[in-house]
C-alpha cells in the first residue's frame, strides 16, 4: 500500500474492486466524468484487465482504515493516472469517491498521496486534470494546489448539451512549495511521540532525501462499502 503518516487513514491500494462499476454509474459520479452512458460489468472487468498491462495508465483503490482497531480497512474510491507520457513526465489524474462516502474529507487525502507518489516515484513533471463546469471539485483541486489554465468551451456533449471543461495542472516545483509549507508531524502511535522531519522532492537537487513511502502487499478480503461507519468529518 502507499500511505503517508501525515495523511492518516486514507491509503492507495493497486486491487480495483468489481463493485466500483456501481459507483461509476451512480449519478452524482457519473455526470462527471468523460463516459457517454453507463458501463457494463463486462466493460469493467475489460478495464480493469487493461490497467494491469498498460504503460499509459496506473490507478488504485482508495482505502480507508477507521480510527477504531476494531474496525477493518475498506474501499470509499479510486484514483490513478492516465494519459502517462514517460517522455514529456506528465499525466492526468483521476479520482471518484464512492457516494456514500463523499463530503468526509478522504478526495483531499487520497489526491495528496497521488501526487505524492506521482512526483516522488514517476518522476511527473507535470500532473493535470479536466473538471466539467461547475463541478464543485474544483475548488478542492484550487485548495491543494492546482493551477487553472483555461477553458476549453463546449468539449463534451452531456445530457443533450454542450459543456465547458476547466483545465488545471501541477508541477513538481510547485509540490515542493506546498510540502514545505508543514514539513514536520508528530505521530504518536506509529512513531512513539518522535517528531519526523519530510524533505520533499526536489527536482533541482539530486541529493534530496525524500519522504519513504511504505508499500506493503494488498490487504484482502476488505469489507464492503456497506459495512462501516464513519467516524472523520470533511476538511
Amino acid at each position: 500500500m502507499i500511505e503517508d503518516p501525515r495523511w492518516k487513514g486514507i491509503s492507495l491500494d493497486g486491487d480495483i474492486p468489481v463493485y466500483a462499476k456501481d459507483w461509476r454509474n451512480d449519478y452524482s459520479i457519473w455526470k462527471w466524468c468523460r463516459q457517454p452512458t453507463l458501463i457494463s460489468e463486462d466493460e469493467q472487468h475489460s478495464w480493469i484487465e487493461k490497467i494491469y498491462v498498460s504503460p499509459y495508465i496506473k490507478m488504485f483503490s482508495i482505502v480507508h482504515t477507521p480510527t477504531n482497531k476494531t474496525a477493518e480497512p475498506f474501499f470509499v474510491g479510486v484514483c490513478g493516472f492516465t494519459s502517462i507520457s514517460h517522455i514529456s513526465r506528465n499525466a492526468e489524474f483521476s479520482l471518484y469517491i464512492a457516494p456514500e462516502y463523499q463530503g468526509r474529507g478522504f478526495a483531499t487525502k487520497a489526491l495528496k498521496l497521488l501526487l505524492m507518489h506521482g512526483f516522488r516515484d514517476w518522476n511527473f513533471k507535470r500532473i493535470w486534470g479536466e473538471v466539467f463546469e461547475d463541478n464543485p471539485a474544483i475548488e478542492i483541486f484550487k485548495k491543494i494546489g492546482f493551477v487553472y489554465e483555461g477553458t476549453l468551451r463546449s468539449s463534451y456533449w452531456k445530457q443533450g448539451r454542450y459543456i465547458d471543461s476547466h483545465m488545471v495542472s501541477i508541477l513538481d516545483t510547485d509540490w515542493v512549495e506546498i510540502q514545505a509549507k508543514e514539513p514536520t508531524i508528530v505521530d504518536n502511535e506509529a512513531n512513539n511521540g518522535s517528531k519526523h522531519t519530510f524533505r520533499p522532492f526536489n527536482p533541482s537537487r539530486s541529493n534530496t532525501v525524500c519522504p519513504v513511502i511504505p508499500i506493503h502487499p494488498p490487504k484482502k478480503n476488505l469489507p464492503t462499502q456497506n459495512e462501516q461507519g464513519f467516524e472523520e468529518s470533511d476538511e
